[in-house]
């Protein structure tokens, strides 16, 4: 029973730590200031703006999240990325 206390308590200090964790996709632009802020800057991509945060970037589509990551996550996937692409070079070049 200590051990599930202990457990919860965590569980509940990462994710109240995070104002992200309440951010998901198909909420609203208004929902998701109401949850996080003002972004730090917006750029706008070819179908959707992109806002900036300090740790985490959310792609917006017509007033509505279409994505949230984290900074950190999006710099694995390039890194996955990198290292597939470097597989696929290995293997055109033998």
């Amino acid at each position: 029973m200590k051990n599930f206390a202990i457990v919860a308590l965590v569980l509940l200090l990462t994710t109240s730590c995070n104002p992200f964790s309440s951010v998901s996709e198909g909420m609203s632009t208004a929902e998701l200031k109401e949850a996080v802020g003002e972004p730090d800057s917006i750029r706008n991509d070819l179908f959707n703006e992109v806002w900036f945060y300090n740790t985490h970037i959310v792609s917006v589509a017509n007033d509505t999240v279409a994505m949230v990551r984290s900074k950190k996550e999006i710099r694995e996937e390039v890194l996955q990325m990198q290292r597939e692409m470097e597989e696929i070079n290995k293997r055109i070049n033998k």
